[in-house]
């Protein structure tokens, strides 16, 4: 699952791309994909650790701020649970941590 769709790649064939790292946890490089060129950046990695780095080391609070680290939270939690219920739907709490 990618958000990104900087670039979409049709491979008909697996083994064209057997050796080519295409993106994090596709399954088969024989599909149209949609990759991105500079995976970590437009995904925000070094730009969510920056933030963090930034919010312990200043004390200010993030700039994402605690309503959407909350939802984050709760959304993530509520996948492992239906993960472990088989994939049955499971209500997320509005106030599930503040």
């Amino acid at each position: 699952m990618s958000p990104i769709n900087a670039i979409e790649l049709y491979n008909p064939q697996e083994e064209q791309l057997a050796d080519v790292y295409v993106m994090e946890k596709i399954g088969t490089k024989q599909v149209w994909s949609n990759l991105s060129p500079d995976e970590s950046r437009i995904f925000g990695y070094p730009q969510e650790i920056q933030d963090f780095m930034e919010t312990i080391t200043t004390g200010r609070e993030s700039k994402l701020g605690m309503l959407a680290a909350s939802d984050v939270v709760g959304v993530l939690y509520a996948a492992y649970v239906s993960a472990e219920r088989k994939g049955e739907e499971v209500e997320i709490p509005i106030d599930f941590a503040i």
